[in-house]
């Protein structure tokens, strides 16, 4: 192979590339109630995940991340979720619990009803966050690495560089009292939930000619 094949070869495995996507649209966050009243919105200051004071409902939020730039099969090195609380419940109890996971599709839709996000098809790969409701108004957030949840969606035979992907954020048997409200897109363009990740390039493809 000429040397600057090679060396080109092996920029595209060991250059890391990093991508950082806000949300940008207020159609794509919102927050719904998965059993019981059929609260569903994409409006207002803030996404809520936990249960809910005094239904006890559980409440998921989803999130959906246009223009995600990674090419198929790359490998996922980190990947994150970030945020600022907008508010903390007055009366906010302790036990907040939940799980991240992804929309299992190559090229997400938001939902814009209650039926639509309970049938989400989501990642096998979910990942915890948790005790996030007791923290202070304005307290930055990020989640654990949750790469496993990406990496699994750019594998997938329909992925394609350049499409949307979508995170499904669920109440895991919070108590009553415990839940979070970062801020959402119709908050703050710029305190919204933000996804980062960074990648390798997927391995080139020899062919041998004779």
């Amino acid at each position: 192979m000429p040397a600057s094949v090679r060396s080109l070869a092996s920029a595209r495995t060991t250059i890391t590339p990093a991508i950082s996507q806000l949300i940008v649209a207020s159609a794509d966050d919102g927050r719904w109630y998965r059993d019981g009243a059929p609260l569903f919105t994409t409006t207002g200051v803030a996404v809520i995940v936990g249960t809910e004071d005094p239904t006890g409902q559980n409440i998921d939020t989803f999130l959906r991340f246009r223009g995600i730039a990674i090419p198929q099969k790359a490998t996922i090195r980190s990947a994150f979720l970030s945020g600022v609380i907008w508010q903390r419940y007055a009366n906010w109890a302790s036990g907040h619990l939940t799980l991240i996971y992804g929309n299992a599709i190559g090229n997400a839709i938001a939902p814009t009803n209650t039926t639509q996000a309970n049938a989400l098809v989501l990642t096998s790969a979910s990942v915890a966050w948790d005790n996030l409701s007791g923290l202070a108004d304005g307290t930055a957030i990020e989640s654990s690495d949750i790469k496993t949840i990406i990496q699994e969606i750019v594998d997938r035979a329909d992925w394609k560089s350049g499409n949307a992907l979508q995170i499904v954020w669920r109440n895991n048997g919070s108590p009553t009292k415990a839940f979070v409200q970062p801020y959402a897109w119709d908050g703050s363009e710029t305190s919204c939930l933000k996804l980062t990740i960074t990648y390798s390039w997927p391995a080139p493809v020899r062919t041998l000619t004779a």
